[in-house]
């Protein structure tokens, strides 16, 4: 899309070019192309930066969305990693840690 816009933006410089310096002059089919060109180019950069400003719109909810689950993610603790101390019912032995409700050797 961006390529598009490119080259019609280098052609319609061209042509001013050649209207202004008199090198070359539109007349008649070329006129009609050049003026149906920009009224499509005119109908379509509206709806374009519609769509844009949409998309910056929903971009910047999914980045406030991924901020506030990275912070409920980050001030959640582990609850298996955390427990370190031996259920009730483990071997009192420091090769035996609680992870959830079974004793499991470390």
């Amino acid at each position: 899309m961006c390529g598009l816009r490119n080259s019609t933006i280098l052609f319609l410089l061209v042509l001013f070019h050649m209207n202004l310096y008199g090198d070359t002059q539109l007349i008649g089919e070329e006129k009609k192309y050049v003026f149906l060109e920009q009224a499509v180019l005119e109908r379509v950069k509206s709806t374009l930066l519609e769509m844009t400003n949409t998309l910056e719109e929903r971009m910047g909810r999914l980045e406030e969305d991924n901020k506030q689950i990275t912070s409920k993610l980050n001030s959640i603790d582990d609850p298996i990693n955390s427990s370190t101390e031996p259920l009730v019912g483990c071997p009192a032995s420091d090769k035996c840690t609680g992870l959830g409700l079974e004793c499991k050797l470390t």
